[in-house]
């Protein structure tokens, strides 16, 4: 909650930049799915960001940012693809328009997932949602955490294993109660 009011806070550009950055790595990897040249496919990356920036006053705030960088990276491979047009295509274009809905909907899928897990790991007790962000903290590792916890790695691993289990169950649930 109180990350959210901060971001409220950030003016519309700051925030505009912050949902750039923060999915990049999903763009990256929509246009990779487009273009399996890596090289090509992070040159098309620069040219989308540029244009998202470009354009950042036609995005309607509250919209599906992924969506719409997603619809722009689109477009931008396919003038790449129009202007490559003497050679051979790897794809046809209805193959990329059946990639462009299964990337739509695999990114939705994702957004969902991780409001999910968000959800459940806040639900966790607060030692073990502490457990879990230490295991998946940078360098984080059962054998650290069980020396700093005075426990036996092996005993720390089965608590592990059955915290990730519950978060597992508790996504699963809210994935099943979304999607009736």
């Amino acid at each position: 909650m109180r990350s959210e009011a901060i971001m409220e806070e950030k003016s519309p550009g700051e925030q505009f930049v912050r949902d750039l950055v923060r999915h990049q790595n999903k763009i990256y990897a929509y246009i990779l799915t487009l273009v399996p040249d890596t090289d090509r496919a992070h040159d098309l990356l620069q040219d989308t960001m540029v244009e998202l920036w470009a354009s950042s006053a036609r995005f309607a705030k509250g919209t599906d940012f992924v969506a719409w960088a997603c619809r722009v990276a689109y477009f931008k491979v396919m003038a790449f693809r129009r202007d490559r047009g003497r050679e051979p295509l790897l794809f046809s274009s209805e193959l990329i328009e059946e990639l462009v809905l299964a990337g739509e909907e695999e990114a939705r899928d994702g957004d969902r997932k991780g409001a999910a897990l968000n959800d459940c790991l806040a639900a966790l007790a607060p030692t073990q949602r502490q457990l879990i962000l230490d295991r998946y903290a940078p360098g984080g590792s059962v054998k650290k955490i069980a020396a700093e916890k005075g426990r036996s790695a092996q005993g720390l691993a089965v608590t592990l294993h059955r915290i990730r289990q519950a978060l597992l169950d508790c996504v699963a649930s809210k994935l099943q109660v979304d999607g009736s």
